[in-house]
């Protein structure tokens, strides 16, 4: 049986949530250093 996500989860996931500079990508970035994993140019914090 599958996870739910719950609250917590998904406020974890917003805190992280990244944008890509050059080419838009969204991603949740929690290790990665905020570098886009498709371009792998800098990606800024979504506010």
């Amino acid at each position: 049986m599958a996870k739910k996500v719950d609250e917590v989860d998904r406020y974890e996931a917003e805190r992280y949530k990244v944008k890509c500079t050059k080419c838009g990508h969204i991603q949740f970035d929690k290790v990665t250093g905020h570098v886009c994993v498709k371009c792998n140019s800098p990606s800024v914090k979504v506010e």
